[in-house]
């Protein structure tokens, strides 16, 4: 059989590996859900992993279980798949931008692509539709924008020789970065070991290789190429790439029917042995999530789709490039990243506890 010719109509479409990537993916979550009862939302896993040491917080011990796995499978990408093409020659000031506004606005709407979109459109929820809709919409306008107009602090002008681009578009010597992500790898594994909670194995080795296959998913379908995000976002024709939507129908056409089957047996789940879940808990299933359509929500992924359109980077593929030593993500975006995360939840502190000095005084 033939395959059917897109180079033609649409010349950086891949159909194939978007959708062989978008089924890793789904196979990622699949397994985190029926195993551990949760959705795989890198924003949040990389909060509870990573970002609970800078607030003097244990670690969630099934986040650094999936996060080990995940830096592991992303330095390991590109002997598994073909080398990626060098990244996007982008100004410093977009990576800081963009990592800023991508951390307060995933905080504040408590999600990304993979919680609100892929988690959340195969379970149907409201929430996610309408998360997806707001920051697919902002991300579309401000990379169709910043496409048309390009600025200097945001794009580099084509044609740019490849002779222009500075020291930091090069990515860091494997010799020295991968010592450096195994070691962080080790060190969250360690830190699981050490943490005076039982211990399921079966509970880590699930959320070992549901990491493993989400990073692989990133990699093997592109999302972790900023310029074929950024082909997708820029609406133009010809030269738009349609991949991502094969990417995301793919994760989510596939995780559906088992998503709502889940949770359509999660009042029988605990006893019915016609259910194979496997949960060290007492409780439902841990996949309800709130149906709360707020300002929160619209302004958060608002905020997070307009990070998302500068440079074409989410937190799971931001933490691909970091593992693989693209030195703009590693020094530039993820400190904001960071900064932008903690700064939500600084401010979100200080509004709680003016609201509730505000009720005392009533």
């Amino acid at each position: 059989m033939k395959m059917p010719d897109f180079s033609l109509t649409y010349p950086q479409f891949t159909p194939w590996s978007a959708f062989c990537g978008g089924s890793l993916i789904a196979a990622s979550a699949l397994l985190f859900l029926v195993v551990a009862g949760k959705r795989v939302g890198i924003s949040g896993l990389i909060s509870a992993g990573l970002l609970s040491s800078l607030r003097l917080q244990p670690l969630d011990p099934l986040a650094t279980s999936f996060l080990s796995a995940f830096l592991v499978a992303a330095l390991a990408a590109p002997l598994v798949f073909n080398p990626p093409p060098p990244p996007l020659l982008l100004p410093p000031t977009a990576y800081v931008l963009s990592g800023l506004l991508v951390g307060f606005g995933t905080r504040l709407g408590n999600g990304c692509t993979s919680g609100h979109g892929v988690c959340g459109l195969s379970r149907l929820s409201k929430r996610g539709a309408v998360a997806v809709i707001t920051f697919m919409s902002v991300g579309v306008a401000i990379a169709s924008f910043l496409g048309a107009h390009p600025h200097p602090f945001f794009r580099v002008a084509p044609p740019t020789p490849p002779a222009s681009s500075d020291a930091l578009d090069l990515p860091i010597p494997p010799a020295f970065w991968t010592p450096s992500v195994l070691l962080l790898a080790v060190f969250l594994l360690l830190h699981r070991l050490g943490q005076k909670t039982s211990f399921h194995p079966c509970l880590h080795l699930a959320a070992f290789l549901s990491g493993a296959l989400f990073a692989l998913g990133l990699a093997l379908s592109g999302m972790s190429q900023s310029l074929k995000v950024l082909d997708f976002l820029f609406l133009r024709f010809p030269g738009w790439d349609p991949s991502l939507v094969v990417v995301l129908g793919a994760a989510v056409g596939l995780l559906t029917p088992f998503s709502l089957y889940i949770l359509s047996h999660q009042a029988v789940a605990y006893g019915d042995p016609s259910v194979k879940i496997y949960t060290p808990g007492k409780g439902p299933l841990a996949t309800s999530q709130s149906e709360k359509v707020d300002w929160r929500l619209l302004v958060g992924e608002a905020i997070f789709g307009a990070g998302w359109g500068i440079t074409g980077i989410c937190p799971g593929p931001a933490l691909v490039l970091l593992a693989q030593g693209h030195r703009k993500v590693a020094l530039l975006f993820w400190p904001m990243y960071v900064g932008g995360y903690l700064l939500e939840e600084a401010l979100e502190r200080v509004l709680t506890r003016r609201k509730e000095d505000a009720g005392k005084k009533e």
